[in-house]
């Protein structure tokens, strides 16, 4: 009997770690709903986005003149534009350029904003100088305007679309770095490796940037609403992504002339970028939430 139980208890103890963190998401879930609700949302989005040519009922392209602006019917639940194109396939196939651009924008700004503030926060002197003053003066840019400018340099498309975006976010990324890394190099784990002779990049890379993490991921979740935006805005403005592709700011650039005579070509793809920004956003506040200590016995 005591050799069952020996060889059953082990058994035992992994089923239940394999519950923990199921249990811990239940958990958090439960204490933030709407931020669970957001996440949600987001997923939702990003499953549209990769399921848009199976579930998309029309061509993104093809023009039915039979059917210019259609109002919503069963045919076309969202209508169709001034060429008969059917402007719930074009909304789903902007969901795809809009994840796309906000995923590399974000991702643009955090491989250049974060190694520059951390190097800045953590150096200090001259390279601290260098690096900031040089953000200084992007900061000084509204950030959507310096897109504008870059792309207006490099040429519209969805590549520079991205670089763009993310050259104009780098800034917010390093500074919330440079404010982290100074903190966290004041702590006395920093200065016992200094004295243990450890090199200054591993402790950058090993030391400080993992426990300056959470307010990255949070600032990123933020980050991906402004860059959808930002997109939506440069489509719209006529030097984003370039029309025939489907995205949410060409539509809307499309539909805002005709809104008194076919509100639906500019009301739906403006509903789905008001939505997943807000979803972004809520996403974002609950991750911080959960992520800053001070705030998590709320």
């Amino acid at each position: 009997m005591s050799d069952a139980q020996t060889l059953t208890a082990p058994a035992a103890a992994p089923q239940g770690l394999r519950r923990t963190p199921y249990r811990r998401l239940l958990k958090i879930a439960s204490h933030h709903k709407i931020g669970a609700a957001a996440f949600g949302g987001v997923i939702i989005v990003c499953l549209l986005a990769l399921t848009a040519p199976i579930i998309a009922p029309y061509d993104p392209f093809e023009q039915d003149y039979n059917s210019l602006l259609q109002a919503p019917s069963w045919a076309h639940p969202f209508g169709t534009d001034r060429v008969g194109r059917d402007i719930l396939t074009r909304v789903l196939y902007g969901t795809q350029v809009s994840v796309l651009v906000g995923l590399v924008a974000v991702g643009i700004s955090i491989a250049i904003g974060v190694p520059l503030g951390l190097l800045s926060g953590f150096m200090g002197g001259v390279v601290d100088n260098v690096i900031m003053r040089f953000m200084d003066a992007l900061i000084a840019f509204p950030r959507l305007i310096l897109a504008l400018a870059i792309v207006a340099v490099l040429s519209p498309g969805v590549t520079n679309v991205m670089i763009a975006v993310g050259i104009g976010s780098m800034p917010v990324y390093a500074r919330l770095m440079r404010s982290q890394a100074l903190a966290i190099r004041e702590n006395q784990y920093i200065e016992a490796a200094h004295s243990l002779g450890v090199p200054s990049m591993r402790v950058m890379y090993r030391h400080i940037l993992p426990n300056a993490v959470s307010p990255i991921i949070v600032q990123a979740t933020l980050g991906l609403g402004y860059a959808v935006l930002a997109e939506a805005s440069l489509s719209f403005l006529g030097v984003g992504v370039q029309p025939p592709t489907a995205t949410w700011g060409s539509i809307l650039n499309q539909g805002a002339p005709l809104l008194e005579q076919a509100w639906w070509v500019a009301f739906f793809p403006g509903l789905a970028i008001f939505f997943f920004v807000l979803f972004l956003n809520l996403a974002g506040d609950a991750l911080r939430d959960i992520l800053d200590p001070r705030l998590r016995g709320r």
